[in-house]
């Protein structure tokens, strides 16, 4: 995938992620959650990153970055979900043994991700 176009995407995510709270908080009563209200952070350091590494990263080509790019794709997803979770029921007050998975399971794909994109930078700088 094109980091730029990656990075447009992430944008576009943030601020729909900034909408969605913007309503749920309209419709829950003036109640809010830290949670959803910071949700958006994740994408926009993530359009950040992306955008940075499409400007930087002109020689590997983007079907080696493709799993990589998958699996920090779905960490992202992961934490962005388990935080809305995290969000709703704080505004239900109410709680779930669930939602540290979320966190735990993004952060592992995030990692696996970014290992994977290093290996994957210096066999392609060994062979040059």
């Amino acid at each position: 995938m094109n980091l730029k176009k990656q990075s447009l995407i992430y944008v576009i995510a943030s601020l729909g992620l900034i909408a969605t709270n913007y309503v749920y908080s309209l419709f829950s009563h003036g109640v809010s959650s830290e949670s959803m209200s910071g949700m958006w952070h994740y994408t926009a350091i993530m359009a950040i990153m992306s955008g940075a590494l499409g400007l930087l990263n002109h020689s590997q080509s983007t079907s080696q970055l493709r799993l990589t790019a998958f699996l920090i794709n779905c960490g992202v997803a992961a934490l962005v979900s388990g935080l809305l979770l995290k969000g709703i029921v704080e505004i239900a007050g109410t709680n779930s043994d669930y939602i540290p998975y979320f966190q735990y399971s993004g952060w592992a794909l995030i990692v696996s991700g970014t290992i994977l994109g290093c290996y994957q930078l210096l066999q392609t700088k060994k062979h040059h």
